[in-house]
């Protein structure tokens, strides 16, 4: 069992990307092949986070939604 948690603890510090979780559709603006890979690398990171979250696991907070950085 706690191999399998390390597994997942590796999985998610690889995976997981807290600058991901502020993607928005006014980010992609104007290409729309953007708007589904953001929407889904956002979506993902979230659900690692909240996994992370669940299990204990430290990662960096998600970033807020700013459309003005991009």
């Amino acid at each position: 069992m706690v191999d399998k948690i390390k597994e997942i603890e590796k999985f998610i510090e690889s995976n997981y990307s807290a600058s991901a979780c502020g993607l928005t559709a006014e980010c992609s603006w104007g290409n729309n092949n953007d708007v589904f890979d953001d929407g889904y690398s956002c979506g993902y990171s979230y659900a690692l986070y909240a996994i992370a979250q669940i299990m204990g696991i430290e990662v960096e907070e998600p970033y807020e939604s700013n459309d003005e950085m991009w």
